[in-house]
This record gives structure tokens, sequence and C-alpha cells, in this order.
């Protein structure tokens, strides 16, 4: 069952959300994630599911579609599997270029799968629209110099969402820009992301269910809430969680920070011949989240961020940690769940600054339009930076390494709407 995410205030409605959990244990990950990924190419199936999704109104109009989508689905992750394995065959030079289409290619899926046959590749193609990556590459002088340690190269390294401007409604109105390309309908496509946490039932104290439950991982914002964003390398990075010892390498501090949640429901039980039938189904939940990993200021944070919810108590304060606890029998008109992510092994990170969170999926998406677009078009200082800084090197390393392993874990998360968690 799914945990709705809420905001600050109100209540988000999800649809199309990743709703449960599944544990698959191989001796390759990685094979067993493609494997998975390959289901997705009998299109056939897939041709039914796409008609499933869209709404009964669109399913008869582009019923002719669905099955060249289930075929385009098909393609494209053939396609990106090749562009992913070729990747592993070469070395920092070009692999990020090679990594960067393979995320394109996987993107194609969740776009084709989740909309309808306006998305489709040939009719964009045909139409013209949307004929452009969806981010604009920036990087500034100072990052090209070399004396520029990691962190002014990575805080020197950018993007933003590419706009273009709509036909315009008059002579006198020429039209607003809005987000134009392929980042934009990728974005747009994909849902909320989830991380699972673990569940204890238990009645009147006694015994125990354990089990494990899906919540969002933070709030997904629109995509003209990014508009105005620039992106740098440094900032997307800082949110990826299998990335926080490389960055500590480098004296460059995460917004990421270790802890823990858990939930208990208890289930109120009494005497059978007293009770009334309401009484006996009644429960409360009790949820345990801590945050540690090294809180200095970021401390303030977390307990303004969480304690304007009632619901949430501050049960324990130390030096470098908080403990919190939640209690659903508590009323509070501002609802503050945890913003979490987890990284490969399952491991919980509570967001810090999750104004500056995208999504996990497009926080990849843009490292490598980043570093894929600078090693195609700029080589010559790309290789600089490869050659004379060990640090930026093998932080770009692990950063290809991280992504070849999640990235399509996480796509096949949006496919199948669960989160697929993969281990030896």
């Amino acid at each position: 069952m799914l945990a709705k995410r809420r905001e600050r205030i109100g209540i988000i409605d999800i649809d199309n959300s990743i709703e449960s959990y599944r544990e698959i244990v191989c001796e390759n990950p990685y094979n067993e994630i493609w494997n998975q990924l390959y289901y997705f190419t009998d299109t056939n199936s897939v041709d039914v599911k796409i008609k499933e999704r869209l709404d009964p109104s669109d399913g008869k109009k582009f019923k002719d579609d669905t099955k060249k989508q289930a075929q385009q689905i098909s393609y494209s992750i053939m396609q990106a599997d090749n562009y992913f394995r070729s990747a592993q065959e070469v070395d920092l030079s070009v692999k990020p270029n090679l990594i960067y289409y393979g995320m394109s290619s996987l993107a194609n899926t969740v776009i084709l799968y989740n909309n309808d046959g306006t998305f489709s590749l040939d009719y964009l193609r045909a139409k013209k629209k949307e004929t452009h990556h969806g981010l604009d590459l920036r990087f500034s002088s100072e990052a090209s110099k070399r004396s520029a340690s990691t962190k002014e190269i990575l805080g020197g390294i950018s993007c933003e969402i590419h706009k273009r401007r709509g036909k315009p409604v008059c002579i006198m109105y020429k039209g607003t820009k809005t987000a134009y390309g392929h980042f934009k309908n990728f974005y747009s496509s994909i849902t909320y992301e989830c991380i699972s946490y673990d569940v204890y039932i238990s009645e009147r104290g006694k015994g125990g269910l354990r089990g494990k439950r899906v919540v969002e991982s933070a709030n997904k914002k629109q995509i003209k809430e990014l508009g105005k964003t620039n992106f740098t390398l440094l900032s997307m990075i800082r949110f990826l969680p299998d990335m926080i010892e490389q960055l500590a390498d480098n004296e460059i501090k995460s917004n990421l920070y270790a802890g823990d949640l858990d939930h208990y429901i208890h289930m109120i039980k009494g005497d059978e011949d007293t009770e009334t039938d309401t009484e006996k189904q009644q429960s409360y939940g009790i949820t345990k989240f801590y945050i540690s990993g090294g809180l200095g200021k970021e401390k303030e944070y977390f307990k303004n961020l969480y304690l304007q919810d009632k619901a949430n108590l501050l049960k324990e304060e130390h030096t470098f940690n908080l403990h919190f606890v939640r209690d659903s029998r508590r009323e509070s008109d501002v609802i503050c769940l945890p913003d979490l992510i987890q990284d490969i092994s399952g491991k919980v990170y509570f967001i810090y600054r999750v104004e500056e969170y995208v999504q996990e999926l497009a926080h990849f998406y843009i490292c490598f339009f980043c570093t894929g677009m600078l090693c195609r078009y700029y080589p010559d200082i790309w290789m600089r930076w490869l050659e004379e800084n060990v640090g930026f090197r093998n932080l770009m390393d692990r950063l290809c390494s991280v992504a070849t392993r999640k990235f399509p874990n996480l796509i096949l998360n949006q496919l199948t709407q669960k989160v697929n968690h993969f281990h030896l």
C-alpha cells in the first residue's frame, strides 16, 4: 500500500505512482536489472499495458499508436543497453558521452510508456517538436583555469532548461518562453520517486509482523518551477547518496545526512464482548526517524522544518544527531514528512536543503548531459582536467560507475511502479 507523500501544507493526490517494494537476490545485480528491463521489449504485452494506462477516450483515439510506441520502447531499451555496455569498455575521455546517450534512450522508454501517441518518436520528428536536448550547457572561465580545484570545476559547470517561445497569439503579443526539448518531456513523464522502509505491526505490544512499505522520496517540482534554475554539476552531485565518500575525499560536503526510518502500526483490540466492531479495527501509527552523520548547523534546519508539524516530536537531541517521533494520533494543520533518498544498498539519507532537490533521475541526467557534452565538444579542457586533477578524475570515475548501476534501476522502478532492490 502506498503511503501518501504530503506537502508542508495540503496533501498530494498521486496517479500511476510507485506502489510497492520488490527484493531481488541475484549474483549480478547489473545484469539482472537489464534482464528485467528486457521484459519491456515484448511489444505485445507492453502494447496492452500502454492501452490500459491511457484514458478510455484516448485509448480509442491512439489505439493504432500504442503498438508503435511499444516497438519504440523495445528499440530504446536495446539501444540503451548497448550504450551502457560500450561505456564500460572505454575510458573517461568519452565514457560520460556514451552514458548520457544511454540515459537519453532509457528516458524515451518512460516518455513513450506514460504518454499517448503525440509523444512517439516519429510524431515528434514529423511535427518538428521538442527537437533539442532540452538543456543548455554553461561553464565559467574560472573552471577552465589550470589551478582550479575539483570544487571550482564542478561549481563552474552548469546548465539551464532550454526554452523556446510559443506561437505568437497576435502581432502585439509574441508569446512566452517555456521549457522545450527532450529533458522537459522526460521530467514531465516521471512519477514521484520512492524509498522503502521497515514496517512493524503489533497487537497491544505483542508479537510483530515486519514488512516493507514505500513512501515518496520528496515532493516533485513542476517543470515550470525549474525554469529559472541554474543547475551546477556541484549542486547535482551533492544530492547523490552514492557519491558522499568521493565528495568528502575532495573536501566537498554532501547535502545528505545518514539516518533511519521505522514505522510501527499498533492494532488496538480488547475484550470482544465489550468492544464494537469499529473499536476492534482501530490502529495508530508511530514513525521513528533518526538523523545523524555529523550534523552541525544543519540541526536547526531539520528542527525548524519538521517541528512545523505538531505530530512530530523531538525525542532526543545530541551533539551530532536528532531523533524524532511522529504520532498519527496528534492532529496538525501542517503535515511534514521526512524528505529521504536511498543509496544502492538501501541505506537511508535525509535531504538537507530539499528546496534545491529535484529528483534523483533528473540529477543523474543533468550530470551526464553536462559531462557528456563537455567531453564531446570541449575535449581539450576535459582531457586536461582528467590529466591534471586526480581528485576530479577519481570522482568522475565513481560517478560513471554509480550511474551505470543505478540509473537503469530507477528507470525500471518507473516502468514497474515498484521499488526494485537488487542485491547479492
